[in-house]
């Protein structure tokens, strides 16, 4: 076999160093080692709820046809599968189907299980399940729902206001209009969840917002500065999620100009991320087609509005940990080939030092 020449063998040199800087490069950049799970993308979910409790996150949402689903995660980026945390029973003369929206709240030692449901004899309603653990299993916590049984009501929401109170948001679904213009209403909730307690009070319509079609969804109240962010999602070609803003809990209530969640994505709720308190929402796109998946992005309130911010997935976290390699990385290229493309320089530089010695 023919020996290549002393260019062929420099420029074999020049490339396998460069080829093997990349690989370890990206391979440890772009590519951090991912933990045995599934990633958001192997997970079809709509509705998407995430808490965090003791050092996991516990995500859920509208599943499967006979109850919900849940996941867990140390990280965000990948999620061990909890099988059912909430099964269908017959004791539950609410909810046989439709089984959908589910918010995890963590109180008192307990967890508790906000969802929507409905039977062939009832109107679509918001109960409550209760649990000893975040993984389940759920049961339910009362016979009869929170909403009122005259209405079609789904997506209850339990908000806890600064000083104690208890409050239960919910839709009056579009369903029951003949215009299709859903209603938000809120009223006081039981300190123990059993009950809705006090008046009901109407906070807005779908329409009231130039970016709804009037389908009214996803009730998520944010308290920030001391106003009260009601998020909400609805339709109107594509899915969509804004916001309206009130100086009361009650309101009056006024819509944000533009919905902070386009591109045919919504039904948010938000939470907190451990260990640097970012605020974090997450939310289900597409929405339909079988490809509804979980979205975690950062929620920033910049001038006076709420936008995402950058992804809060690991990837973006991994990269400032790498940069001092990927320089290193980078470095050690340029000086191989300064070194391969200059050898009498090197050579020269090796018998100085020898004279010197």
């Amino acid at each position: 076999m023919t020996r290549p020449g002393k260019p062929a063998r420099k420029a074999l040199t020049r490339l396998s160093l460069l080829l093997g800087t990349i690989a370890l490069a990206g391979g440890l950049i772009a590519f951090p080692t991912r933990a045995a799970g599934l990633t958001l993308e192997e997970i079809w979910i709509r509705d998407p709820n995430i808490l965090f409790h003791d050092g996991a996150y516990y995500m859920t949402g509208t599943t499967a046809g006979d109850g919900f689903l849940g996941y867990s995660s140390t990280d965000l980026a990948t999620w061990t599968p909890l099988g059912h945390i909430y099964t269908r029973n017959a004791s539950n003369t609410w909810a046989q189907f439709n089984f959908w929206a589910p918010e995890q709240v963590y109180k008192d030692g307990k967890f508790y299980l906000f969802f929507s449901g409905k039977t062939d004899t009832t109107n679509r309603a918001t109960g409550v399940a209760v649990a000893t653990s975040p993984a389940g299993p759920y049961v339910d916590l009362m016979a009869n729902p929170l909403t009122p049984p005259e209405w079609n009501c789904l997506d209850g929401h339990r908000f806890r206001d600064d000083d104690g109170s208890e409050y239960f948001i919910y839709s009056h679904e579009w369903v029951d209009f003949p215009s299709g213009n859903g209603e938000f209403w809120i009223q006081p909730l039981a300190e123990d969840f059993t009950s809705l307690v006090g008046e009901k009070t109407y906070l807005f319509r779908g329409r009231d917002a130039a970016w709804s079609g009037g389908v009214t969804d996803g009730p998520s109240m944010l308290k920030h500065g001391g106003k009260y962010y009601l998020f909400w999602s609805t339709g109107r070609g594509d899915y969509r999620c804004g916001y309206a803003s009130a100086d009361g809990v009650l309101g009056p209530y006024t819509q944000s100009l533009n919905p902070t969640i386009a591109d045919d994505g919504g039904h948010s709720t938000w939470f907190r991320r451990d260990g640097t308190g970012d605020l974090l929402v997450t939310y289900h796109q597409p929405n339909g087609g079988g490809q509804e998946h979980a979205r975690i992005d950062r929620l920033c309130f910049s001038a006076g509005v709420w936008l995402l911010c950058k992804y809060a997935g690991l990837s973006l976290d991994a990269w400032p940990s790498y940069l001092p390699l990927a320089f290193f990385c980078f470095a050690s290229v340029v000086v191989a080939s300064r070194h391969l493309a200059n050898p009498r320089g090197r050579g020269r530089e090796l018998n100085e030092r020898r004279e010197e010695g």
